[in-house]
């Protein structure tokens, strides 16, 4: 590679930041999602109490947390890595979460448990509180940081 290269790519190259913009809106809305998944499989697996065995509510509840976790983690770890289009997907798993939580605590106060009911509540704030997290401007400067970053490394990359 000629000099005359090597100058143009290190001005493209953005800055490194060792706390970029937004990565803690991006860490709390993970764990936010992390909290409100469990809860919204907890709330999943009370309604389906009366129609399924313990054996196979286990089964549920651990096959649940375990996809839904890895979806989570895969989808972020993505968005880290520059695939910007796994912040949409991150906003519609949000949304899904969100409505489950809402039709469950609904379906809970409606039968009457209203511990359930409560639980749901909870799962429904830290939802909603996840989903401003990822619609904010800071979010979406932490999505674009990574994203300049790794074309970055993708066009250097490419190049040799």
């Amino acid at each position: 590679m000629s000099k005359k290269k090597s100058h143009q790519n290190r001005s493209v190259l953005p800055e490194y930041q060792m706390l970029p913009t937004g990565i803690w809106h991006m860490l709390t809305a993970v764990l936010l999602m992390v909290i409100c998944l469990s809860l919204a499989v907890f709330l999943t697996s009370s309604l389906l109490s009366s129609w399924l065995n313990e054996h196979s509510l286990v089964y549920f509840e651990l096959g649940s947390i375990v996809i839904l976790m890895l979806i989570l983690a895969t989808a972020t770890f993505l968005v880290t890595r520059g695939r910007s289009v796994f912040h949409g997907f991150l906003i519609w798993f949000n949304r899904a979460c969100l409505t489950t939580l809402l039709v469950g605590t609904l379906l809970a106060f409606l039968a009457g448990t209203y511990g359930v009911g409560l639980t749901g509540l909870v799962g429904i704030t830290m939802a909603s509180l996840a989903h401003q997290l990822y619609g904010s401007s800071k979010y979406r400067q932490g999505v674009e940081h990574y994203r300049k970053i790794w074309s970055y490394h993708r066009s250097v990359g490419s190049q040799k």
